[in-house]
């Protein structure tokens, strides 16, 4: 939670939050893969449609554009820590977005990285 969006006094709804509360999503990969083995490239897909208590359900979906690389940091700048990595769905609103980490470079054996992203409560 990065902020309730609550006045004060006023209790977060089953959210966690009240209307226009911020909420950041963290998804951490890792290439577990033995040493000398590349993986060639990892999807990630938010289908935002699991059923009424998925985030689309009570957001206006994204709240940022996502981007990829080293400014990534869950705080201010949201996407995919992996340099390289594109998305597809990726824009103010989405409800959905697919990103596929390790584009060209691949992930070395051990590597990792962190999805970061958040969404407004309606």
């Amino acid at each position: 939670m990065q902020s309730t969006g609550c006045p004060a006094g006023q209790t977060p709804g089953p959210t966690g939050a009240c209307p226009g509360g911020l909420i950041v999503f963290r998804v951490d990969d890792k290439n577990l893969a033995a040493s000398g083995l590349t993986a060639s490239l990892l999807v990630i897909t938010e289908p935002g449609a699991n059923g009424a208590t998925s985030w689309p359900s009570y957001s206006n979906g994204l709240n940022d554009v996502l981007q990829a690389g080293a400014s990534v940091d869950g705080s201010t700048v949201f996407g995919c820590t992996t340099a390289g990595t594109t998305f597809t769905g990726n824009v103010l609103g989405s409800a959905a977005f697919t990103a596929s980490v390790g584009i060209g470079a691949g992930l070395a054996p051990g590597a990792s990285g962190t999805l970061y992203f958040r969404v407004k409560v309606k």
